[in-house]
């Protein structure tokens, strides 16, 4: 990396300055900080924008949701894995999508089980499959929690934030001390990741904004008070985390 070629934009996650163009993906160009390795798109889009991305995307309605079957399996098998976290305990997803985890939690004895996504057409489809549960269409950075909760839910969601902190600071809102933050996220740092790594599907400008490595992932829950307590065996070039709030930030 020729880290002399600074950009004019901190790292989002460290707020480093020493960083430089890492690849160029359908004309966006990601820097990698030299600092926390966090690569991030520079210029970077701004939350507006992308919320408005994130609209009606593949022909979901309140009727359709693509691969709807597979995505409940899948939703039920993690559930079924993270189970002792859910069975009399409250539950929240941030970054929803059709409710497909929020429905299992609730079908696994969640007392409470709430989602939350800012997409108008995956909150219509969540709440006619899953009346038995709440959900919420609202910008993650607008949303205020009514109340803590047990089981904090987010997957592919991280790699969307342009402000890691904001979506950090939200997690930490969400969750009640001595409750978990189940993430999973795009592993840049993955022995699976391919050369050239421009041929990686986790960069998928303009709306992953942000690719993390487990190292950089671990510090920036640990600033925020969160202990890791389960890893998940990651799937390709992915990883799963569970987090514990030991305190808040």
């Amino acid at each position: 990396m020729n880290v002399a070629a600074r950009a004019s934009s901190p790292c989002p996650l460290c707020r480093g300055s020493r960083h430089a163009p890492y690849v160029v993906v359908k004309g966006y160009t990601y820097h990698r900080c030299e600092d926390c390795g966090f690569a991030f798109l520079d210029p970077m889009p701004s939350q507006m924008n992308l919320n408005a991305e994130y609209q009606g995307h593949k022909g979901i309605n309140a009727d359709y949701y693509p691969h709807a079957a597979s995505r409940r399996r899948k939703a039920l098998f993690r559930a079924l894995r993270l189970i002792r976290h859910i069975r009399g305990r409250t539950v929240i997803d941030i970054g929803c999508g059709g409710g497909f985890f929020v429905g299992a939690a609730r079908l696994l004895g969640a007392t409470a089980a709430t989602g939350v996504d800012v997409d108008a057409s995956t909150v219509a489809y969540a709440q006619r499959a899953y009346p038995r549960c709440n959900f919420h269409c609202v910008p993650l950075e607008l949303f205020v929690p009514a109340a803590r909760y047990d089981l904090v839910h987010c997957s592919e969601v991280m790699e969307h934030a342009p402000d890691p902190h904001v979506l950090m600071r939200l997690l930490g809102a969400c969750c009640r001390p001595g409750g978990h933050v189940f993430v999973t996220t795009p592993d840049l740092g993955s022995p699976n990741v391919p050369t050239p790594v421009g041929r990686w599907p986790g960069f998928a400008p303009p709306v992953h904004t942000g690719l993390f490595t487990e190292e950089n992932l671990r510090t920036l829950f640990h600033r925020y008070g969160f202990r890791p307590v389960l890893r998940l065996p990651p799937r390709k070039t992915g990883m799963k985390l569970l987090f514990r709030l030991e305190s808040i930030a």
